[in-house]
């Protein structure tokens, strides 16, 4: 069952943003980079409790849907003083574009539910420090459908991350690692 919150839908398992926004509270990001914001409910949730708590933590979304760079619900939110920035960029099979996007102020959430994650995850687990996170949505589905496999999340393992609460995560079909 997908989430529909503020009248949007959030795109993601129901109970995942509770589930996001405990881990927010906890690690105290400074930056989040979403790869695949799709219609952008789940991105303004997450704007809207950070707003919400005070945290000082930005967001950058990117998404290759083409809509034509008509005005989105996250760009209306970043007008409102929300701490979101909304992109549009082709970067599926061009990876390394996302880098203009890497902001390093402090500890780094990157949250993939892109359509081929893999491409992503094993560029950008590359830019990870000590204290970072990284995590991948739709996490053991088959990989034509764009989720990653087991061997892929331990090569993940084997750069010096660790998974986190692996039951607890899988149960909204996440993954999530912490760089060691």
């Amino acid at each position: 069952m997908k989430e529909k919150l503020h009248g949007r839908l959030c795109e993601q398992t129901e109970g995942s943003l509770a589930i996001v926004c405990t881990l927010l509270e906890k690690a105290r990001f400074k930056h989040i980079l979403e790869l695949g914001s799709g219609e952008g409910g789940f991105t303004a949730e997450l704007a809207f409790f950070i707003q919400k708590q005070s945290l000082d933590c930005s967001i950058v979304s990117l998404d290759e849907d083409d809509r034509n760079n008509t005005k989105t619900f996250l760009d209306e939110l970043a007008e409102q003083d929300f701490p979101v920035q909304f992109r549009q960029e082709t970067f599926v099979d061009q990876p390394e574009r996302l880098e203009k996007y890497f902001v390093r102020s402090g500890p780094v959430l990157v949250l993939c539910d892109t359509i081929k994650k893999w491409n992503e995850l094993d560029i950008v687990a590359n830019w990870l420090e000590s204290g970072d996170y990284l995590m991948s949505h739709d996490w053991g589905n088959d990989p034509v459908s764009g989720g990653i496999t087991e061997e892929q999340a331990k090569e993940i393992e084997a750069r010096g991350f660790e998974r986190i609460e692996p039951a607890l995560w899988a149960e909204y079909y996440w993954i999530c690692f912490r760089k060691i």
